[in-house]
């Protein structure tokens, strides 16, 4: 049996999917902005030649490259759990309001016809 979610629900999950979506971009951002200072760092070291208070820490580029990837495959994860809510969603206010939609288009359509019956005349 499937369970109805009310329209505040959906909204909840899809907030917080969007939220989960900017966190992590921002700590992708934050990740940058550090290599970023590592890079500066070892290049000056790089052009001032050795100094003995200076040291490189080893970097190993499997482990953070498979971290890269499942923080990916759960940034993709999110998007289409959102994708799908956003879907709920569209149906859900097109079955709530396809009749007032359908009503108001017939009105609209009356009031052009009897206006162009009005200026035929």
């Amino acid at each position: 049996m499937v369970q109805k979610r009310s329209f505040a629900e959906i909204k909840a999950d899809f907030d917080q999917g969007t939220a989960d979506i900017w966190t992590e971009t921002a700590h992708r951002q934050h990740q940058r902005n550090i290599n970023r200072q590592q890079e500066a760092t070892a290049a000056m070291a790089y052009f001032h030649g050795a100094c003995d208070s200076y040291f490189v820490e080893p970097h190993d580029e499997r482990g953070q490259s498979y971290r890269e990837s499942l923080r990916e495959r759960e940034r993709h994860v999110k998007h289409q759990t959102q994708l799908a809510i956003a879907e709920e969603l569209s149906q859900l206010a097109s079955a709530e309001y396809c009749q007032e939609i359908l009503e108001a288009m017939e009105s609209m359509e009356v009031q052009r016809l009897n206006l162009h019956e009005h200026c035929t005349r």
